[in-house]
């Protein structure tokens, strides 16, 4: 007996399994007794289903050919934008960023700070730049200044490190003068003296200047950074004409916020002869002799504490 080529099926009817004879392509139910003539073989749809794998397959070439010619269709134009992200990433600008960067600082030694100015231009000038330290700033003392990176430029360096120079520091004790620096303000002391002299000399007048003391105030109630000075160089100068008794009377010279830099050398931001018109006409001199001072020690020092009403006498010598 041939033997049949069976495919099962579903029966419509009962929903046993048909079975498929290929010879008849007829459909038939072994349980019910369903018949019926199958109009399409399984051959057929088989390669039905293989010409439609085929098309889909051949589809989703051309889709991802398309796909792919997209994709470098656009990767080139990034790539020859100069403003795309893709062309900074591939072409970036090597620059010495802190080359274009001013760098000073302001106050005084211990309590300084950093500024800053960035000159670079164009999208560098709003780089951001960080500092390790920016108070309280002494010589010496090392600050990095650090940058990050930023698309389209290679930075050589993202960090810089600099050492605190240039601030001056207040003149707070007389200790802090050295014996060449009194010297030095006694000569200026003395030629603003002579000035004086100069200004209002008669003929056969003749004086001698005599160191007295000295005075340093600090202003009281502020803090150190605004805090400013004031040294008092003091003499007595002794006046003298043939035929008239000898004048004696004080002089006091006021150096203004004196400072010392890194070198300690001293600077003086004002010198200034203090005292009152002592008419010289009242001691037997001429109407036109006048000197700028003080007629005892002690008014010397009780104008000069009262003028410092708001400073603190920390040395006299």
């Amino acid at each position: 007996m041939e033997e049949k080529n069976k495919t099962a099926l579903i029966c419509p009817f009962c929903g046993g399994s048909l079975d498929y004879d290929k010879e008849r392509n007829s459909l038939s139910c072994p349980f019910c007794g369903y018949q019926k003539q199958y109009e399409n073989s399984i051959a057929d749809t088989d390669r039905s289903i293989v010409l439609k794998k085929k098309r889909h397959l051949h589809f989703s070439i051309i889709l991802f050919l398309l796909s792919l010619m997209t994709l470098v269709f656009l990767v080139g134009y990034q790539v020859m934008n100069q403003n795309s992200i893709l062309y900074k990433h591939i072409h970036k600008e090597e620059v010495v960023f802190f080359d274009a960067v001013e760098i000073s600082f302001e106050g005084i030694n211990g309590l300084a700070h950093i500024q800053i100015e960035n000159q670079n231009v164009g999208e560098l000038k709003d780089v951001p730049i960080y500092i390790s330290k920016n108070e309280n700033l002494s010589n010496g003392d090392q600050i990095v200044l650090s940058i990050e990176d930023k698309l389209g430029y290679a930075f050589l360096t993202n960090e810089k490190t600099i050492m605190v120079e240039g601030l001056n520091e207040w003149i707070d004790s007389l200790e802090d003068l050295s014996s060449k620096e009194i010297e030095t303000i006694q000569v200026q002391s003395q030629e603003q003296i002579e000035n004086m002299f100069k200004d209002s000399m008669e003929e056969g007048l003749s004086y001698r200047i005599k160191p007295y003391k000295q005075y340093l105030f600090i202003q009281k109630d502020v803090v150190k950074l605004q805090q400013v000075n004031k040294f008092y160089d003091c003499y007595e100068i002794e006046v003298s004409k043939e035929g008239i008794e000898p004048f004696t009377f004080y002089s006091a010279i006021r150096y203004s916020d004196l400072k010392k830099d890194m070198h300690d050398e001293v600077s003086i931001a004002n010198i200034e002869v203090c005292g009152k018109e002592i008419f010289g006409s009242t001691k037997g001199f001429s109407l036109q002799t006048k000197f700028i001072g003080y007629l005892t020690s002690k008014e010397l020092e009780e104008e000069l504490f009262n003028v410092s009403e708001s400073y603190e006498l920390v040395g006299s010598e």
